[in-house]
């Protein structure tokens, strides 16, 4: 990389990541704490006239943002981790990435399950008579 093109890369890197962080923590408390979740009132409220599931949208797109931007910021400081961060060391900086890469993975591949309250259950009460839904359905 040209010596002099590192550093404006780095300022618009930084400022993007920081901005899509902020989005995400933004985003993250209105679906949190202001547009809740199910019966308890999520039903029918918005934000600037987008629902719960646009703001999700949003923040899934932040967060996708966030990422991209962190993997370059990484790419960019490469130098810098393999010599400073790692000391030198090469195993420190395959077990720091492998470690977060883990934790990604290792994540998004816990089992799904049903809550045990399901919404099958909750709805045989308003359907006509002789259309129930069977349980575990």
């Amino acid at each position: 990389m040209k010596p002099g093109l590192k550093n404006p890369l780095m300022r618009v890197t930084n400022l993007l990541l920081y901005l899509s962080f902020c989005g995400l923590i933004g985003t993250g408390a209105l679906l949190n704490w202001k547009l809740i979740p199910g019966s308890q009132g999520g039903h029918g409220l918005t934000v600037l006239d987008m629902t719960r599931h646009e703001w999700g949208d949003i923040h899934f797109w932040l967060g996708v943002v966030c990422v991209g931007t962190t993997l370059f910021h990484l790419v960019l400081n490469w130098p810098w981790l393999k010599k400073i961060a790692s000391s030198g060391k090469a195993w420190r900086l395959v077990a720091g990435l492998a470690t977060g890469a883990l934790i990604i993975f290792g994540i998004y591949a816990l089992p799904l399950q049903h809550s045990g309250n399901g919404s099958s259950e909750a709805h045989q009460e308003e359907l006509p008579q002789g259309k129930q839904h069977r349980k575990g359905w």
